[in-house]
């Protein structure tokens, strides 16, 4: 799924070698497909100190040792898969590190879940000689609600099956760090849960499984994309080196009950995807390619062991 964008890149140029000849001159009227657009961009959360020493008069109060064996015994019986009660007034760091358990858990225990995925293309622009501007922009652009016509595609994830290719990302393990979140909001919910969302920061060609992107969702290289196309035909030829995806727009929300176990979550992100001069067999030669996208997913249904 994570390889339609390529596709549809490839398969349209390829069928635009078809029609070009009788197609000059013929004024398809593009359809006003949607064009997307970033997100707002949302305010961190405030982070709040926690105040751990008291003081009594002129001097420090100094538990007895029966108050500090409580003590002991209830920082051992801290469990740090459920979520603390204060979460939503720890700090930055310490609510990212959660977000990751909260994650991992859903590795380690593997509950059953549905998602939900879909891909929308939004409309493909061309630049280069007078054939390619007139023919190929009407060809591509009507061929996108069938290829990609952005209809909910939904699954079932068994229980105790490997999840990594079915929940965020593609990796072993999450490890979002504080360095590719760009803002984080943790809300209280009824029961004692929370609900946790991360914003990641833009990137171009991010590095899938060890970027900021590609820690919270499966993303392509420029390499892997190009690779697509070619496959499908070898006259098709492009410099990875010209080929840019940018990554915006991303973000992962988790809903977690007092128990800490994920009960809902939706994820997504959007790609502008430029390419430099794009060889096409017969001679034909664009001088760019500009493809966005919007992937979106979300996971219900959750059911524990």
């Amino acid at each position: 799924m994570k390889k339609i964008l390529a596709l549809v890149i490839s398969i349209a140029m390829l069928f635009s070698l078809g029609v070009v000849l009788t197609a000059c001159g013929n004024n398809n009227d593009d359809p006003d497909l949607p064009i997307y657009e970033e997100t707002t961009e949302y305010e961190e959360t405030t982070e709040y100190e926690e105040i751990t020493e008291y003081d009594n008069g002129d001097e420090t109060t100094v538990p007895s040792d029966d108050t500090t064996a409580a003590n002991e015994e209830t920082t051992q019986a801290v469990n740090p898969l459920i979520p603390p009660a204060n979460l939503h007034q720890l700090s930055r760091n310490e609510q990212i590190a959660f977000f990751n358990t909260a994650l991992n858990r859903v590795r380690d225990e593997q509950p059953a879940f549905q998602r939900r995925s879909r891909l929308q293309m939004g409309r493909i622009d061309v630049e280069g000689g007078v054939i390619v501007r007139n023919a190929f922009p009407p060809i591509i652009n009507l061929l996108i609600p069938a290829l990609m016509p952005g209809d909910w595609e939904t699954h079932q994830i068994a229980a105790r099956s490997n999840n990594i290719d079915q929940f965020f990302s593609n990796t072993p393990r999450h490890d979002i760090r504080p360095g590719d979140v760009s803002s984080i909001t943790v809300t209280p919910v009824s029961g004692g849960g929370f609900t946790i969302t991360v914003r990641i920061r833009e990137e171009n060609n991010p590095v899938p499984r060890a970027s900021a992107n590609g820690r919270l969702h499966q993303v392509m290289s420029p390499a892997e994309v190009l690779a697509e196309i070619t496959n499908i035909h070898d006259g098709i030829r492009t410099d990875v080196n010209d080929a840019v995806l940018r990554y915006h727009s991303a973000y992962g929300t988790i809903t977690v009950n007092a128990q800490g176990q994920v009960t809902s979550a939706s994820g997504g992100f959007q790609v502008d995807a430029r390419t430099g001069v794009v060889n096409l067999p017969l001679g034909i030669t664009s001088t760019s390619v500009h493809a966005p996208q919007t992937t979106q997913h979300e996971w219900s249904n959750f059911v524990w062991r």
